[in-house]
């Protein structure tokens, strides 16, 4: 029964820290070679991008937390939100572990 709420989690993070480690690390590096200076014209468009990011993950956190604490009985709540939270978890792993294959596809 908490897989509704560890899947969404898991998808989330996953996609956020896949963008972190496997996307974005790449592009920077790929745009300083290519073009010998990194040159972004605002600060503003980097800040924006990590806010926007920081929003979605940190809402469906939130969101998945707060639909646990209404919907599952008292004496079972502490303990689902332990296990719950395992989903954030498994996200960053497997995000760490795409990036892998990622970064070699992407360089190739």
């Amino acid at each position: 029964p908490l897989l509704k709420y560890m899947i969404p989690l898991t998808i989330v993070y996953f996609a956020e820290y896949l963008i972190n480690q496997g996307l974005l690390t790449n592009m920077g590096i790929f745009f300083a070679c290519v073009y010998r200076t990194a040159y972004i014209p605002s600060i503003w468009l980097v800040f924006g991008l990590v806010i926007f990011e920081g929003l979605i993950g940190g809402g469906a956190y939130v969101n998945t937390f707060y639909k646990i604490s209404i919907e599952i009985p008292k004496p079972d709540r502490e303990f689902s939100m332990g296990v719950a939270s395992i989903g954030d978890s498994f996200g960053i792993t497997f995000a760490g572990l795409s990036a892998i294959p990622l970064h070699n596809a992407i360089c190739r």
